[in-house]
């Protein structure tokens, strides 16, 4: 069922969606949609036609608030008045008529256009519109708006009273921006242990612990004709305990060099020990899992980290073998993050 959601998601928003983007949920907001990703919020209207993509990170706030437009109905009850006491006083007309063809009469002109009458049915019509147009103001302004505050953009408004998808969708939207629900977005993705990795490849599995890449490099190194190299920022002692397998060499990616399995985060290093592992089973039955990326990024930079990937991504591909780096999709930015999914091979 869920499976069947995320697909009619994608056939209907799928023109909106960018690379390896996901719907994830729908909200009808007035005559707006709004569509949650697994990276951006998605607002679209049909009538004015437009389309605002605002990535989560960009959201400063979101509220529902109603302010009642006291002033409108304030004008809308002076501009009608004006009209019946307009209708019911014509004489007011004749007498300024008279009063501008004497005193201008440059005017005169002019004013022979139309009778006195005329000019005050049409003067008194556009003020019986314009007091209907500020009353149906009023009116509108006690349904609410939605306000959804951009950093460096106007805020996107929408008319709408409170309805369960609003409330809803600022539950949501808080939670994502306060990290309480990202896990629970995510489980709507395809879970990576159930797809089959190919030789050649490097597979990035954007998650917030490396509990699906694990699934997947141990599902691997399950047959015992096919090494692996588990290089993790937890202790290697710990790991063993939870997956003794033989064919699995085991090394911990700290600063502090403590033991002979230790690698310290400096890209040079690291590619010399996945260069090593892969030159010692030259057969390509190898699968890596690299995780401690973000710890890499915090301790050189973006660049160099990479350059590191970009480097593994050739040799891996030369040497058939597999590589899979758990990321936290928090750690870089858009374009770090549309950078790093350009050189590898697939983003699950």
């Amino acid at each position: 069922m869920e499976n069947n959601k995320s697909q009619d998601l994608r056939e209907e928003f799928g023109s909106y969606l960018m690379g390896e983007e996901e719907p994830l949920k729908s909200f009808n907001v007035g005559n707006t949609k709004i569509v949650l990703t697994n990276e951006r919020l998605l607002c679209l209207k049909k009538f004015p036609k437009s389309f605002i993509p605002v990535f989560y990170d960009d959201i400063r706030n979101i509220e529902h608030h109603t302010y009642i437009a006291w002033n409108k109905i304030i004008r809308g009850v002076a501009l009608l008045a004006a009209a019946v006491y307009a209708f019911q006083n014509p004489h007011l007309m004749n007498s300024a008529f008279a009063f501008l063809n004497k005193n201008v009469p440059e005017l005169t002109p002019l004013l022979s256009i139309s009778t006195p009458q005329q000019t005050l049915l049409s003067l008194a019509m556009i003020l019986v519109v314009l007091g209907l147009y500020q009353l149906t103001e009023f009116v509108f302004s006690l349904t609410g708006k939605l306000r959804i505050s951009v950093k460096g953009a106007p805020s996107i408004r929408i008319r709408t009273r409170f309805s369960p998808d609003v409330g809803e969708l600022i539950k949501t939207i808080e939670g994502l921006r306060k990290g309480d629900i990202k896990e629970a977005l995510e489980e709507n993705a395809v879970d990576p242990a159930a797809i089959d990795l190919k030789s050649g490849r490097t597979y990035i599995v954007r998650e917030y612990r490396p509990d699906k890449s694990m699934k997947l490099f141990f599902k691997e190194v399950s047959s015992a004709d096919i090494q692996g190299l588990y290089i993790s920022r937890q202790n290697p002692k710990e790991l063993i305990k939870q997956e003794d397998l033989i064919n699995i060499s085991y090394y911990w990616l700290t600063d502090s060099i403590t033991e002979s399995n230790s690698v310290s985060p400096e890209p040079e290093r690291i590619f010399a020990l996945i260069t090593g592992f892969l030159e010692q089973n030259p057969k390509g039955r190898t699968i890596i899992l690299l995780d401690g990326i973000e710890y890499l990024i915090t301790h050189s930079n973006f660049d160099q980290a990479l350059h590191l990937i970009q480097s593994l991504v050739d040799k891996i591909g030369v040497r058939s073998s597999k590589l899979i780096i758990p990321l936290n999709p928090d750690a870089l930015s858009p374009k770090e993050m549309a950078l790093l999914k350009r050189d590898v091979s697939t983003v699950l």
